[in-house]
């Protein structure tokens, strides 16, 4: 719990009201202080540097000729790639080669591994 002391001095601090005139003062500082909303702080582009402003366009250009490249292609180019009758031919042309003693040396070295890693752990 709070120490009785500091609760008796926050219970000070607590009464103490600001003068008057310094409430006067501050309504008319914050009334004649410009708001802005929130929303129009999120598009405000105020901030930004000239560097932040060449990167976006740059980054801007590049999207846009990007799209327009990608849109341009033609239909046959992009289906051509997803066809599954082309893909499965290049798979069955892949030769599988996998040599038995590298598969019992990646069994063994495994195998060494975990009981490393079981030692480690004790």
């Amino acid at each position: 719990m709070i120490n009785p002391q500091l609760e008796k001095i926050f219970n000070i601090l607590k009464q103490i009201k600001p003068d008057q005139a310094f409430i006067a003062k501050s309504k008319a500082q914050i009334s004649i202080t410009p708001q802005e909303s929130e929303k129009m702080r999120i598009f405000s582009f105020e901030g930004l540097g000239l560097n932040t402003a060449i990167a976006l366009s740059a980054f801007s250009l590049l999207f846009i000729l990007g799209t327009a490249s990608y849109v341009g292609n033609k239909p046959s180019t992009l289906t051509r790639d997803l066809n599954t009758d082309i893909l499965a031919s290049e798979v069955t042309q892949i030769d599988f080669q996998i040599e038995i003693k590298e598969a019992a040396y990646f069994a063994e070295s495994a195998e060494q591994i975990a009981y490393a890693l079981d030692q480690i752990s004790r």
